[in-house]
């Protein structure tokens, strides 16, 4: 019996080998990367391959990248080299590497960094003639050169590591509006350009013109450059002055900006004004508290009560929610039902102002079976375990305890 199984596995072996390689599984199939997220800039990336049979690597996107066959070992694999050109763009991208033998394939996915990865930097501002800082993790030597000769830099040159300079400008500029150019870094022969503007002037000027908040209100500060005295008046008093740092050339100025119990949003503004500058206004925009805010029952709030959710008790009380504006009467579904709601999406990432999907399976009133209902909800809010969503565009809302 022993050597008729015996027989039976050789002649099998033998079945298997006899099958061309395009038919056959490769019983070793591998493959190793140096490094899986390379930089931004042209990358090599060495591969090794172990595989029984004959193979191929490519990669799935060629535009940007390529494959070559560095060494190949007979029935045991061998190496190649994978080169990437330059990310110019802002992201990562990522490209799939495919290993092919017999009827076996093997994928690897390749990210390669953006140049947001070391790069940073987006517009340079400057006021008068006084100097900016500019620093970025630079990953290799690196040369900067200003475009316009009234762009002054400190240094022009740097090693890898961190490169720090100071932008100013030769002189004021007495033009109307701004005084534009760039300056272009130079980095393993690969060209980034910063803008840079430099403002009239006689102004008072601030990147900080629109502020929005949520109804609980907080603070905000407001970073001007300027270069004459300048004078704050506020248009409505539930944002107020908190407070003013010394008068230099550049100044942070707070203010504060009180809750809003109201359902209805508003809006204020700040306004700078001194001398010949013109006024800088920045207006400050806040949202109303959300009614069912005030509710802390967990449950399903806002469906019209011509069907059932499905649950053993169904719905079983109405809701009445009564604020300085009115009556808001809400239908709810008892917490311990809950069961019944899929509340799909609904992670721990989630935070104030993210979106996901609720789904909830309903009985109808007549016993006509079922149907299933989907909404886009918005987290309104996460606070002491509890999480509001409310319906985009419509009237349903879900409390949850989490």
């Amino acid at each position: 019996m022993k050597h008729r199984w015996v027989s039976i596995f050789l002649a099998f072996l033998a079945f298997s080998c006899a099958l061309p390689e395009s038919e056959r599984i490769p019983e070793v199939m591998e493959m190793f990367l140096t490094d899986e997220k390379p930089s931004a800039l042209i990358s090599s990336i060495n591969v090794q391959v172990k595989c029984d049979l004959h193979w191929t690597v490519e990669l799935e996107d060629k535009s940007w990248g390529s494959v070559a066959v560095t060494l190949v070992s007979e029935g045991s694999g061998g190496t190649c080299t994978v080169t990437l050109g330059v990310n110019k763009g802002r992201e990562a991208r990522e490209n799939t590497l495919i290993l092919k033998a017999g009827k076996g394939e093997l994928r690897k996915t390749i990210t390669q960094q953006g140049m947001a990865d070391f790069f940073n930097p987006e517009q340079v501002i400057l006021a008068g003639v006084q100097e900016t800082a500019l620093s970025f993790p630079a990953p290799s030597a690196w040369t900067a050169a200003a475009q316009e000769d009234w762009i002054v830099l400190s240094t022009t040159s740097g090693e890898k590591g961190w490169a720090r300079l100071n932008v100013s400008a030769r002189d004021f500029n007495k033009n109307l509006g701004d005084r534009e150019g760039k300056i272009t870094f130079t980095i393993d022969g690969n060209d980034y350009d910063v803008p840079v503007a430099q403002r009239q002037t006689d102004v008072i000027l601030s990147d900080d013109t629109d502020v929005s908040f949520a109804y609980e209100g907080g603070e905000f500060t407001v970073t001007t450059r300027y270069n004459v005295e300048y004078e704050i008046e506020v248009s409505d008093s539930w944002v107020t002055h908190v407070g003013t740092k010394a008068p230099l050339n550049q100044s942070t100025e707070t203010f504060s900006v009180a809750l809003n119990e109201s359902p209805e949003a508003r809006t204020a503004t700040v306004s700078f004004s001194g001398a010949d500058a013109g006024t800088l206004v920045i207006t400050v925009s806040q949202e109303g508290k959300d009614p069912v805010l005030n509710i802390i029952q967990p449950g399903f709030y806002g469906i019209d009560g011509t069907d059932f959710v499905l649950g053993a008790n169904g719905w079983n009380q109405y809701s009445t929610l009564v604020s300085a504006e009115g009556g808001m009467r809400y239908r709810l579904l008892r917490a311990a039902t809950l069961s019944s709601v899929d509340l799909e999406g609904l992670d721990t990432y989630l935070q104030k102002g993210d979106t996901t999907s609720v789904t909830v399976k309903r009985r109808n009133i007549d016993g006509g079976g079922f149907k299933t209902n989907n909404y886009q909800v918005l987290m309104l809010e996460e606070k002491e375990g509890l999480a509001w969503f409310k319906e985009n565009g419509g009237t349903a809302y879900f409390i949850v305890k989490e």
